[in-house]
């Protein structure tokens, strides 16, 4: 985390590309709950998700974030980052979905403020976008 917060977002990404492969070694997974390693590998993911977003790769990480969720499909800060993902890539009604979802699963204050602001953004791309497409269409005629 402390790479991301300084702006080192290859040396984040390697960092959780080996918490990943450590947490999917035998001998740690037998020492712990499953339940337990899903969640750190959920987080992992979550935490890869914002690197990649804070390099402009939206695509990666929705991919990462949904891997994620997929994992553990109770952890809010994935399904925010995979909300946050799909309005960036301007899917502003599956963001609206998945920021619902993460923002019931936590009650944090700071996640439903992050949630709201995610999605004033996805609505602002998708009316941009339908702005672009007719005037696309006004150019055509």
């Amino acid at each position: 985390n402390a790479h991301v917060q300084a702006s080192r977002v290859e040396d984040a990404l390697r960092c959780y590309g080996s918490a990943l492969e450590l947490l999917l070694e035998p001998s740690v997974v037998a020492l712990q709950p499953t339940a337990q390693v899903a969640r750190e590998q959920a987080v992992c993911l979550s935490n890869a998700s914002l690197a990649y977003g804070k390099r402009g790769e939206w695509r990666e990480a929705l991919d990462a974030a949904t891997t994620a969720t997929k994992i553990d499909s109770t952890y809010p800060k994935a399904l925010h980052r995979v909300g946050s993902a799909l309005a960036r890539l301007g899917r502003a009604t599956e963001a609206r979905a998945a920021l619902s979802r993460a923002a019931a699963l936590d009650g944090q204050r700071s996640h439903i403020e992050r949630s709201t602001a995610s999605l004033a953004l996805a609505d602002s791309i998708e009316e941009l976008a339908m702005s672009l497409a007719h005037g696309d269409e006004e150019m055509m005629a």
